[in-house]
């Protein structure tokens, strides 16, 4: 059964359409672009994504990977990492 719902949820995932389109770093408007080299100066390479309208800086920090949706205005919205298996509290 665990196996059965394992390969739904996949199958689901693959079925539900992508909302986010890549963006250079030139399309980001420059408030969002400052916001992100602000709060994460350490960060040398990001992709871009929007997001409705909204933009997610995708990175790694610190080796984890890691995002930020910032709006146009340069509004930090929410910030999300990665956290592998082997970190996760039993």
């Amino acid at each position: 059964m665990k196996h059965v719902m394992l390969l739904a949820a996949f199958a689901l995932a693959l079925a539900a359409p992508a909302h986010a389109q890549m963006l250079k770093p030139a399309q980001v408007p420059a408030a969002a672009r400052a916001t992100f080299k602000a709060k994460f100066p350490l960060v040398k390479t990001n992709s871009w994504e929007k997001e409705g309208d909204k933009y997610e800086a995708g990175f790694k920090q610190d080796g984890i990977t890691m995002s930020a949706l910032i709006t146009p205005a340069g509004e930090l919205i929410e910030t999300e990492s990665d956290m592998s298996p082997a970190k996760l509290p039993a």
